[in-house]
């Protein structure tokens, strides 16, 4: 059975910048905690300001391009990136499902020659409920047709293979979803426990 070529495509330049930028500003927020950063002076635009009399302004100011920029990416996400993951996913699974039966048929020498086998879909095995027919030739030229089901087991190996494919052998979670996790990462990390945490720029601006 020939190999198919499975592919997410290329990333659009509005989901390229809303990534970078929701990576970057997470990235800002870890640094600032992990490093016990304690903003007291601030240039901007090439004017100094000597004394912040509030820096919880600053690192709330932070924290709501954090957000915007966490929306905007889920926004992005949801239009583009959701739909090549999911394609991707069945893809796989029908690849790797079907590799699986044509193995699995081609094995069985005891009933002659393989020739072929149907259905040869993911969607005929599914709607025939996971049974599937080989047709062998013998050595006198007739040929046996031999009804076979897929098992569950097997069923399932296919879809954790096309996971861990698409987790370890494409760019597939460092593209889509290592945003999210690094911004779900900042927030649990940075939402308390410092001077620019979320409780903390919260509470010291507005009480």
């Amino acid at each position: 059975m020939g190999s198919n070529s499975l592919a997410l495509g290329n990333m659009s330049e509005g989901l390229i910048r809303q990534r970078r930028n929701l990576i970057s500003v997470s990235g800002v927020l870890i640094f600032l905690k992990f490093a016990g950063v304690e903003i007291s002076k601030l240039s901007f635009l090439g004017l100094d300001f000597d004394e912040l009399k509030n820096p919880s302004a600053f690192y709330l100011l932070i924290w709501v391009a954090y957000f915007y920029f966490a929306l905007r990416y889920y926004q992005y996400f949801w239009q583009e990136g959701r739909s090549k993951l999911t394609s991707y996913y069945i893809s796989g699974v029908g690849h790797l499902t079907i590799d699986k039966v044509w193995t699995n048929a081609k094995k069985n020498k005891i009933n002659g020659e393989f020739r072929t086998y149907e259905p040869n879909t993911l969607e005929e095995l599914e709607g025939n409920d996971w049974k599937y027919e080989a047709t062998y030739r013998k050595a006198d030229g007739t040929e046996t047709v031999v009804g076979k089901v897929l098992e569950k087991k097997e069923r399932v190996k296919c879809r954790v293979n096309t996971i861990i494919n698409l987790t370890f052998h494409t760019s597939a979670v460092t593209d889509y979803l290592l945003p999210f996790l690094f911004a779900i990462g900042a927030l649990s990390y940075c939402f308390t426990g410092s001077t620019s945490s979320l409780h903390w720029a919260f509470k010291a601006s507005f009480f």
